[in-house]
């Protein structure tokens, strides 16, 4: 078997980015990413080449394809996965190197370094000349998502930070890092909590601050959108997602309802005037209902709130009106 025929799979960016499919749609997505790997980095861009290779009838196709389509470039009459195609092309380059120094008399080594290098589903990330130092760009391309994300700076970062330490050196995680943003950031078991230090570690005092105040909003907004999976801690530090939350209103706050008016409680109502809330089945309702039936006014039905605003507590003429000449009732 050569080594291009293993592709390599990162798991956690694999689900970070994926948890929105079903489980029929993630089998149909890792087929077609399978088939452009062995078709030389994409496929034909035609409903039925695709359908057949996700091992799809053409109506169940039609009903998930919408989804798998956005993880998928399409380049004229072809379609192929931006990340897939990259590391592809380090794979192929790599084998063209190996045996070129194994034609120079080193053969033998070449094929078994090749064979550790390139293994399928290895953990290790292609190590390309993107790793050469001065050469910073080249490896953040190369580490973008396989899922096809935009993520400039995705998890996995921390990874070459943490080879640096020895076996016996753990981190030393600061109070901060842990009880302010690690313990509320809402979390997946996914999630390494390594690979989020080794970011914080980075950020500036005023830039952790700002991370732990806009949590609160992050959390609201995730609870209002169910369907949203959590950004990993990492991804959120390293993309500076924090510094849009700490501007934008928090999603509870503006979907949380105004608060109920009281019993008797005055209000200035806008182009209107003070006005007093009163409640359905009291004293007070009794008496205004009764007053716009001797006016020959139409009745009134407690809002949602379970009341309405009236011109005063008691309608005009009541026994425990303060005053006679008030209009009988407002919007």
């Amino acid at each position: 078997m050569s080594a291009a025929d293993g592709m390599m799979l990162w798991t956690n960016d694999y689900l970070a980015d994926t948890q929105h499919l079903t489980t029929v749609q993630h089998g149909a997505y890792l087929l077609i990413l399978m088939a452009m790997w062995r078709g030389g980095g994409s496929l034909p861009n035609d409903e039925v080449r695709l359908a057949r290779t996700a091992r799809l009838p053409m109506d169940k196709w039609r009903k998930v394809n919408a989804e798998i389509l956005d993880l998928l470039t399409i380049d004229g009459n072809r379609i192929t996965q931006k990340r897939l195609r990259q590391e592809l092309e380090h794979t192929l380059g790599r084998i063209e190197k190996r045996r070129t120094a194994g034609r120079a008399g080193g053969q033998a080594k070449a094929l078994k370094s090749l064979g550790s290098d390139l293994a399928f589903a290895s953990e290790a990330p292609v190590q390309t000349d993107a790793d050469a130092p001065g050469n910073r760009n080249g490896m953040e391309e190369e580490r973008k998502n396989l899922v096809g994300s935009d993520d400039p700076t995705p998890c996995g970062e921390g990874e070459k930070a943490a080879k640096k330490r020895t076996k016996t050196e753990p981190r030393a995680y600061s109070v901060e890092f842990d009880e302010k943003f690690w313990k509320p950031y809402p979390r997946t078991p996914i999630m390494s909590k390594a690979e989020a230090w080794d970011i914080w570690e980075r950020l500036s005092a005023d830039d952790r601050a700002k991370a732990i105040a806009a949590l609160p909003r992050y959390v609201a907004y995730l609870k209002s959108k169910p369907d949203h999976p959590a950004v990993h801690a990492c991804r959120y530090l390293s993309q500076r997602r924090f510094e849009a939350l700490a501007e934008a209103p928090s999603a509870q706050a503006s979907s949380a309802p105004p608060a109920r008016p009281k019993h008797g409680e005055e209000r200035d109502i806008p182009g209107v005037g003070k006005r007093t809330y009163i409640y359905g089945d009291t004293d007070e309702w009794s008496a205004w209902a009764e007053y716009l039936r001797s006016q020959g006014k139409p009745s009134v039905s407690p809002d949602r709130d379970g009341g309405r605003h009236f011109n005063s507590r008691w309608p005009p003429g009541h026994l425990n009106s303060p005053a006679a000449s008030v209009v009988p009732l407002a919007a």
